[in-house]
């Protein structure tokens, strides 16, 4: 964050290039982050009120008045209004007193209505006035007038319903970071606006908008016991005008503002490049089914100051999810070897974008939103490393040519400067042709094989029985052959869902190839769990091996008093056997533990998912499994002590 802060102070970043961190929702204006991620100073209290003194006697300035002076004008109105209140002292000539009155009783404006009144604002507008105090902070005399200039930018937030408006003023000789959300509130008739400057606590006001006059009024009262009236008048769609009063408990006058907002530029300010309105479920599924395929890419990369790079890449789509997610596999030439990266996307309704995630290599994973234009068949997508450079950004322009050809323009800032560029074409060469299911390894058993899950590219059953899993965090890796994208790579709280409970087998054999590394969960590594009914565990205090459930809140395990993290690669294996009231732990294919179970697998419960790398209780934390998971396998039967040995050496 303090990198960020630099590189907006040095011009290199704009306040409104997009950022993203973990925990935010969508990319989000870089103003908007860093102000949201300031904490208010610990002294003095946060209060809301004047920064005038009432007392004859001279006081000097401080860090307590300049929060009060700040906080008193921000909270007049919303948008553009509650700008020019943050300049409420400033004026340098006497001004007829505005007659304000509390806030109007107005009829309650329709969505349209409220629509067409927050796009008024949308915009960069320049603010000039003045601000008269009534009396002086700093002599304790006749309040001296001074001068306002700052400009403000509001955006959408969520278009028709809110929007979000930046600005700086500068406070005792430095620039603050201001950042404004304002919405309307139907239940009570008014629009609510909130305002956080950075190191500032969070102040609310309300406002009332009277349509015949084209007035928002509002009244506000601060923790002080001070009150400020004020009316932002529109005079035609590119000019409005504020005045404002502050007063004291006892209705003693304070001080005055009126400033004068003058738009700038009409269109909204600094937007990402995705624009075109939201689709439904189904037309954004009929937009992934027509990339389903195999394409042929070509063109030239230009990195700033270097040579042209030729461009080759195949691409293949297939669904994950069919209607809803959509996976890529990119296959080129690097180094004289032919490599392929991944990719996924999928569609997020609510907020009418598609999520595409990647991976290239050991670069970091990169997430795009993109927007899609049925008019124009177009994409426009902007993207960001999530770590680590917090300057580099990348924008694409995708467009449909027919019904089997793409171009596409990409363009890569670091620090504000553009660093590389490229143009291609992409060419459907072919549909997409479900390739054969890998053979399990040869001597494994295949008899009452219900799931397997060799990681080939993918977390899908290539046992054939559509058991296929939902990855969620957990990233491809090399597998203990060094074949790349061929394991999952599990940081604490990583997972892979299954939906069901395998058929709720009544004998089981579970099977796993684990690489542990780091710190594990703080009660063991839970490497595949059947709900909570049956599982592998690693590494806990009992050792390594698994347990099965007796009953509602009771589980019996069987382990060996050895763990295995940092030890490199290790086959575990996990049978119950209902008939012979017998479970075993095996690791690599030697028998470690058993033990005497004449309970049958208790399946009942909330938890009805299969799930990889927690607990099947998501919530209990304490299981959770950091490092390389591979060829996962579930039988519906009991593995005999040979052919344990054989999976073994077959794998």
């Amino acid at each position: 964050m303090e990198q960020a802060k630099d590189l907006l102070a040095k011009g290199v970043l704009k306040p409104g290039d997009y950022a993203y961190h973990e925990g935010l929702s969508d990319w989000t204006p870089l103003l908007e982050v860093i102000v949201a991620n300031s904490e208010p100073e610990a002294s003095p209290t946060p209060s809301v009120g004047p920064s005038l003194s009432t007392a004859p006697t001279p006081k000097a300035k401080s860090n307590a008045t300049l929060v009060v002076g700040i906080v008193v004008g921000l909270m007049v109105l919303g948008g553009l209004a509650a700008a020019g209140g943050w300049y409420f002292f400033l004026r340098d000539e006497p001004m007829e007193l505005v007659k304000t009155t509390p806030p109007l009783k107005v009829n309650v404006p329709p969505n349209k209505e409220v629509e067409k009144i927050l796009a008024r604002e949308i915009g960069i507008w320049k603010i000039t006035g003045h601000r008269l105090p009534v009396i002086d902070p700093e002599t304790g005399g006749p309040g001296k007038a001074e001068d306002i200039r700052d400009t403000i930018e509001t955006r959408w937030k969520e278009k028709g319903k809110s929007t979000v408006s930046t600005f700086s003023p500068v406070i005792n000789g430095k620039k603050v970071s201001f950042v404004g959300y304002k919405e309307y509130d139907a239940k009570d008739g008014v629009f609510i606006w909130r305002v956080k400057g950075e190191g500032l606590p969070e102040t609310v006001s309300k406002e009332r908008y009277d349509p015949v006059t084209k007035t928002f009024h509002g009244e506000v009262n601060y923790q002080n016991n001070t009150r400020e009236l004020s009316t932002f008048r529109r005079i035609n769609k590119d000019r409005v005008h504020f005045k404002s009063k502050l007063f004291d408990a006892d209705n003693k006058l304070l001080g005055t503002s009126e400033m004068l907002f003058t738009r700038l530029e009409k269109k909204e300010p600094d937007q990402p490049p995705m624009t075109a309105g939201s689709l439904t479920a189904k037309e954004a599924a009929e937009v992934m089914a027509w990339v389903i395929g195999k394409w042929e890419t070509k063109g030239k990369g230009m990195p700033v100051g270097g040579e042209p790079q030729a461009i080759e890449i195949t691409m293949e789509a297939r669904w994950k999810e069919e209607g809803k997610s959509v996976e890529f596999k990119y296959t080129m030439e690097e180094g004289g070897k032919t490599v392929s990266y991944f990719g996924h996307q999928q569609y997020d309704e609510a907020r009418g974008i598609f999520i595409n995630r990647s991976k290239w290599g050991d670069n970091p994973e990169t997430t795009s939103h993109e927007r899609y234009d049925p008019a124009t068949r177009t994409s426009r997508a902007q993207s960001m490393p999530v770590s680590p450079a917090v300057g580099s950004k990348t924008t694409t322009v995708t467009k449909r040519i027919g019904q089997d050809k793409t171009q596409q323009t990409l363009e890569v800032y670091q620090d504000g400067q553009l660093v590389y560029s490229h143009e291609i074409v992409s060419t459907r060469i072919g549909r997409y042709v479900e390739p054969a299911r890998p053979e399990p390894a040869p001597h494994a058993p295949q008899n009452g094989l219900v799931a397997y899950y060799p990681f080939n590219g993918n977390a899908r059953d290539e046992a054939g029985h559509g058991h296929d899993g939902t990855v969620i965090g957990a990233r491809l890796t090399a597998d203990r052959h060094d074949r790349a994208d061929s394991a999952y790579q599990f940081k604490l709280g990583d997972h892979i869902r299954i939906k069901g409970l395998m058929g709720k087998p009544k004998n089981v054999t579970l099977a796993a190839w684990v690489k542990l590394n780091g710190q594990q969960g703080r009660s063991g590594a839970d490497i595949i769990s059947i709900g909570t009914s049956v599982n592998i565990r690693v590494d806990s205090k009992s050792g390594t091996g698994g347990s099965s459930r007796t009953g509602r809140g009771s589980w019996l395990g069987t382990n060996a008093k050895v763990n295995y993290t940092d030890t490199g690669w290790h086959q575990i294996v996990f049978t119950f056997n209902d008939n012979t009231d017998r479970q075993v732990v095996y690791v690599d294919g030697t028998s470690m533990a058993a033990s005497r179970n004449q309970i049958p697998i208790f399946y009942e419960g909330r938890e009805t998912d299969t799930v990889v790398g927690i607990n099947g209780r998501e919530r209990n934390a304490g299981f959770e499994t950091q490092g390389v998971i591979d060829d996962i396998r579930v039988y519906d039967r009991t593995l005999s002590a040979a052919e344990v040995k054989a999976l073994f050496h077959s794998e």
